[in-house]
């Protein structure tokens, strides 16, 4: 993780389109013959309110819009491979963010967590939950997380869980 870090701020920092930095770091990361990361990077212009996402290999994304009853995953299709596999492009996806609307990024332990009976969370239920959730990001966030603690009956997860919750607050 560690070399990871390195390698993603020296391609972020001196490459300016975003799918060939990811490129660049997965070439970086292609000397590993038996490990592959999962990625996910998203850059936001706060003059803009845009958020540019590229995704390797994670869960897409969802979109939660201000006063709207449903949720959106992002450009599921353009999940790439992931980095140190095969120095393939990426693609971005680029949304403009609407006061009160909230991306929520999650990882794959999120909805692979299972119960006692072995039955999987699933990304459904995280939809379900994010659809319903307070509007505020921390609220979202601590709906999620308290949903998937309760449905694993507070059974630790098997990996590393991330939950984030970002948003546009203001004008």
């Amino acid at each position: 993780m560690a070399r990871l870090s390195a390698a993603a701020r020296v391609c972020l920092a001196n490459t300016p389109d975003l799918p060939e930095a990811v490129r660049q770091l997965d070439l970086l990361l292609s000397g590993c013959e038996d490990r592959f990361v999962t990625y996910m990077v998203a850059v936001l212009d706060l003059d803009r309110f845009l958020a540019t996402i590229v995704n390797a290999v994670h869960l897409p994304p969802m979109l939660r819009r201000a006063g709207q009853a449903t949720v959106e995953e992002l450009n599921r299709e353009l999940a790439g491979l992931p980095l140190g596999v095969m120095g393939q492009p990426y693609e971005q996806t680029r949304v403009a963010l609407q006061p009160g609307d909230t991306l929520v990024f999650y990882t794959d332990v999120v909805s692979e967590m299972r119960n006692r009976a072995g039955e999987m969370y699933g990304v459904e239920r995280v939809r379900a939950v994010v659809q319903n959730a307070p509007a505020d990001m921390a609220g979202m966030g601590t709906a999620l997380l308290s949903d998937v603690q309760r449905f694993a009956e507070q059974r630790p997860p098997g990996d590393d869980m991330t939950i984030l919750c970002l948003g546009r607050t203001r004008e």
